[in-house]
């Protein structure tokens, strides 16, 4: 299979997921390169092949790995009962592992898998050796050195658990909202591939059940896949179209079908797709096609299609039967042939009026062609004129198949070619030319030879005017006989005319019409953009206001406000004064890239800490500030503090350069220690600074003693 094709497959976050990586330079654990596309192109590759199902597992699994550095993956199966996980695929993993986890039970609180296959949920486990779900497994992962598992639920198009998907580190990890978008894609590529493994089992198994009965039957049936290509063709086919089966198996629409049939079978096609697509049933239908033969003629069938469906009632492709009507399309075509004799009038009014507007050129060559067998031509043509280059062009052109067309070479003729022509059209005049010898004396010369040359031996044009003002000509050659045109085919001809000039008249209009709306159209989208911009600039500057451009973390002005607004309410609150210690050596030696890296770094471990509706801010250079608000427990107060302590002194590494800091809190409580923003500021500003006198890295609950004691520190 062409590889662009396998690459269009995949969606355009997998696309660029594979072919670009991660831009978080946070977390570089996870890096994929073009391998992991090459990867993904394999393993789509193999689903077309029919690969084996554990054979096509281990390549995704390969690719994940090989295109991301400390990086292990698994895949598990849930089992027919959906009670327990099978082995898929983990072929770097250790066999005492991949043994011992084989038929592990689904469950709450059983593993990061386990629970992942149990709810149908994520499971992120940042360490196992924390995490309550791994305190059975603990000894066995660090067997294996594994550290922390990251499992996403491998989900089916209908909703059922299918198995699991886990990244496995040698080191605590937490996934960076591109790794979430890795591990989704990479469990989606899995369901993928399993669900195409099964559909595609059933329907092999389907397919030999009736492939004996297709092969034998009269009338032609075949199975189409979801992009419109044929799976299955019985023999018949060669008896209807002379094709062969495997030279039917490889043709497109346009080789299959005559132009008039390929926009309503792909119209049909397109619709029942759409219905599938939107949770419906396939629409079964029954069409009549013009197909094409191997011989160059042509065969009428009626389509009859249905659905096929897999094993779990999904949707998987189009069966379909056709049933030769050849001769009942002749004897159609001949009787509405005689009809049409009779009521040409009628026809050309009412497909004048339906032309579409924006489709004026095929009923116009509709209505030449009723014209044209009606008066018994050879070729019917419709010509405009340019009055700033004196010249005339063919627009439309309808001829009988074995006559050579001529409109390629009819452009931009001069008016001097055929003598006082614009001036019987200017007049209202036709021109009815019997034979040669009947052209005016003006056009015997060069006007005649051209005519000749085309084989014309009669012919009859009538001027088209719209509002007295000529536009062009309407005429009908005879290349096989001179002769006469009756009055009545002059006045049909004559009343075809006005018809063709209105319509022209329209579609002109309805051009001009279109041109200024796409012009309104871009002028608004172009006006949309801006206004959009404007809006995006206005948020940004907002969010600026408040937020620091380093962390983005609330700045003083946004926490003094939130503090503020605990205190007027009424309600106690915990706030905290926060200094990084041993910062500044990290800026003198590292440099304030690194130290910016770090700030950074040192705010996530921070938020880590919080409950959800706590604020960290930043609020100086190594300064931060917490609020808890709707609480005044000193027993949280400390332990969220002491957690914050135990997270900021573990290493940071920044460039292969592994540094160390610590912090020195101070807490204070409203309304105990004060009801107001700068008694409460003060009051942890003191508990801050004894904490740093004390030693640093660690917290210090205010207490009044403290503030006696208050004096400068080198932080």
């Amino acid at each position: 299979m062409d590889a662009d094709l396998l690459w269009s497959l995949l969606c355009p976050a997998c696309q660029q997921r594979l072919q670009y990586g991660s831009a978080d330079a946070s977390l570089p654990m996870i890096h994929p390169t073009r391998p992991a596309e090459g990867a993904a192109l394999d393993v789509l590759s193999l689903l077309a092949e029919g690969a084996p199902l554990p054979l096509i597992l281990e390549t995704i699994v390969l690719g994940i790995e090989q295109a991301n550095r400390d990086v292990w993956c698994s895949i598990l199966l849930l089992d027919e009962e959906g009670k327990r996980l099978r082995h898929g695929a983990a072929p770097s993993l250790p066999t005492f592992y991949n043994q011992a986890i084989d038929g592990i039970e689904i469950g709450l609180g059983i593993g990061a898998c386990g629970e992942a296959a149990y709810t149908g949920q994520r499971v992120i486990v940042e360490s196992v050796h924390e995490h309550p779900n791994w305190h059975g497994y603990t000894t066995l992962a660090e067997q294996a050195g594994l550290a922390s598992c990251w499992s996403e639920p491998i989900i089916s198009s209908t909703g059922q658990i299918l198995g699991t998907f886990a990244l496995y580190h040698p080191f605590p990890a937490t996934p960076t909202a591109a790794d979430i978008g890795l591990i989704q894609q990479a469990a989606k590529l899995a369901e993928i591939a399993i669900e195409r493994f099964q559909a595609l089992e059933a329907l092999r198994i389907s397919e030999e059940r009736h492939r004996l009965l297709a092969d034998h039957a009269q009338d032609v049936i075949w199975i189409m896949d979801l992009k419109g290509r044929f799976t299955y063709v019985s023999p018949s086919v060669e008896r209807l179209r002379g094709y062969t089966v495997a030279e039917v198996m490889g043709q497109t629409f346009d080789e299959r079908l005559a132009p008039a049939s390929r926009a309503l079978a792909q119209a049909h096609l397109n619709h029942a797709l759409s219905e599938v697509a939107q949770g419906r049933p396939f629409p079964a239908q029954s069409a009549e096609y013009e197909q094409l033969c191997k011989d160059g003629s042509t065969v009428w069938v009626e389509v009859s299609t249905s659905g096929i469906y897999g094993s779990k009632g999904q949707f998987i492709g189009v069966l379909g039967v056709s049933r030769n009507i050849s001769e009942r399309k002749k004897q159609e075509a001949y009787l509405l042939a005689l009809n049409r004799f009779h009521q040409a009038a009628g026809e050309l009014a009412l497909l004048t009026a339906q032309l579409r507007i924006d489709d004026v050129d095929s009923g116009l060559l509709g209505c030449l062609e009723i014209l044209g067998r009606f008066l018994r031509a050879t070729r019917a043509y419709i010509f405009s004129n340019d009055f700033t280059a004196c010249t005339w062009s063919n627009t439309h052109e309808w001829c009988l198949p074995e006559v050579l067309p001529q409109q390629e070479e009819l452009q931009g003729v001069p008016f001097e070619v055929f003598p006082g022509l614009i001036d019987i059209f200017l007049q209202g005049e036709p021109l009815v030319v019997p034979t040669l010898d009947n052209l005016p004396p003006a056009m015997q010369g060069s006007g005649r030879e051209i005519l000749a040359s085309q084989g014309i031996l009669s012919l009859i044009m009538h001027p088209m005017r719209v509002d007295g003002r000529l536009i062009g000509f309407v005429g009908f050659d005879d290349t096989e006989q001179e002769r006469q045109f009756s009055e009545t085919e002059q006045a049909f001809l004559r009343l075809a005319a006005d018809n063709f000039a209105a319509t022209l008249a329209r579609h002109q209009q309805y051009l001009q019409e279109q041109a200024a709306r796409r012009q309104l159209e871009a002028v608004n989208q172009q006006l949309q953009q801006a206004l959009a911009q404007r809006e995006h600039i206005q948020q940004r500057m907002q969010y600026l206001a408040q937020h620091d451009a380093l962390t983005g973390l609330p700045n003083r002005t946004l926490f003094a406000e939130s503090l503020q607004y605990e205190l007027d309410a009424g309600q106690p609150c915990v706030l905290m004064f926060l200094d990084l210690d041993h910062f500044k050596p990290v800026n003198d030696t590292y440099g304030h890239a690194i130290g910016d890296v770090l700030l950074q770094q040192a705010a996530a471990r921070m938020q880590v800490c919080l409950r959800l509706g706590d604020m960290v801010a930043r609020i100086g250079g190594d300064e931060f500030v917490v609020l808890l608000p709707h609480t005044q427990q000193t027993e949280l107060a400390t332990q969220m503090a002491e957690q914050i302590c135990q997270q900021l002194v573990q290493p940071f590494v920044i460039d292969d350069h592994t540094l160390r800091i610590s912090c020195s809190i101070g807490i204070a409580l409203s309304p105990e220690h004060g009801t107001t923003e700068i008694e409460l500021s003060k009051q942890a500003d003191a508990a801050m600074y004894h904490a740093k006198r004390s030693g640093r890295g660690r917290w210090q609950l205010y207490s009044p003693t403290l503030a006696a004691t208050a004096m400068s520190v080198d932080y």
